[in-house]
């Protein structure tokens, strides 16, 4: 997706990055999107992120750029703090399988369309800790819209583990796992359109 990546904008004085290891499984464009973003914003070093794929389609261009890259997913689920689950909806429940052979204790978060929580935590071994979240692609250029939801077992401290992340690249705002799919419409209008009544939509539904 990111032919040319996005001018770093974070102040070179200050070192703010998040002492995190990144991955995701997947790497089209809301992958790129969300790991350009977090370079830009100077949240995550190069190093810290990495991609998984079963093809090597995107990871050719991405491994040109210095990011880690893998075709086996298990290798993301054993090395990442974060597992970002960026594949289409279709995929998802063979991509959840593969944490069973695990015992890595990271943060899963959902970007595919569709799949609540419920169904998430049902496909993984129990006491995963998962969130469920619809970010937009502007997030590649710090000015994202993301809405997400908690898992039953995501801590406060997965919660502000996610929203360090997710702050840096836009606004990031929680809402009922209902609201999803409504302000996910409202998302994809952008934040200088959305961020106004954005707002009032996430008091609303309190």
């Amino acid at each position: 997706m990111a032919d040319v990546e996005p001018e770093c904008t974070a102040d070179p004085c200050v070192d703010s990055t998040i002492d995190i290891n990144v991955g995701f499984i997947g790497s089209g464009k809301m992958a790129q999107a969300l790991a350009f973003g977090f370079l830009s914003a100077g949240l995550v070093k190069r190093p810290q992120i990495s991609f998984s794929a079963p093809s090597n389609r995107n990871l050719g261009s991405l491994r040109e750029q210095g990011f880690k890259c893998v075709n086996d997913n298990k290798r993301i689920i054993a090395t990442a703090d974060v597992v970002f689950v960026a594949v289409k909806p279709r995929f998802v429940a063979d991509v959840l399988s593969q944490f069973e052979e695990s015992d890595s204790n990271n943060l899963i978060v959902s970007v595919a369309a569709g799949i609540d929580i419920e169904k998430i935590e049902n496909n993984l071994p129990k006491g995963r800790r998962v969130i469920r979240c619809s970010p937009n692609t502007p997030v590649q250029y710090e000015a994202g819209v993301t809405v997400f939801a908690r898992g039953s077992r995501a801590t406060e401290a997965d919660v502000k583990m996610f929203k360090s992340l997710m702050d840096g690249v836009g606004v990031c705002e929680e809402v009922p796992e209902a609201l999803i799919n409504s302000a996910t419409g409202m998302v994809g209008s952008g934040t200088a359109f959305v961020a106004p009544p954005f707002s009032l939509f996430c008091l609303d539904s309190i």
